[in-house]
């Protein structure tokens, strides 16, 4: 059996939901793993919503960029890094993998 595919997230500091929702909906469907190795920010987060737990590994280098939903006015957005070693990166990043391999 051949190993899965793993895909790097690196400096990605999103885009247009539909495409993230889209891309990771197929990547999800292919069986990929997901590493991420430095800043996954706003769009790019979703990927949390559709690959598995078990298929994500999370190094010490990773960072997860929340915020509000915004208006193309940009009135309400709030930046929230996650770094997985904090309390609150650390309860919304309960049961990923967290790896010091890189």
């Amino acid at each position: 059996m051949a190993a899965a595919e793993t895909i790097n997230v690196s400096d990605d500091h999103g885009g247009s939901v539909a495409a993230y929702s889209q891309r990771w909906k197929g990547l999800a469907a292919r069986g990929v793993n997901v590493r991420i190795v430095g800043k996954c920010q706003s769009a790019c987060t979703v990927l949390l919503g559709y690959i598995p737990r078990s298929r994500i590994c999370v190094t010490p280098a990773a960072s997860f960029g929340f915020h509000l939903a915004h208006r193309t006015d940009m009135t309400a957005v709030l930046w929230m890094p996650m770094l997985p070693t904090s309390e609150a990166g650390s309860t919304r990043m309960a049961g990923l993998r967290h790896s010091s391999n890189g």
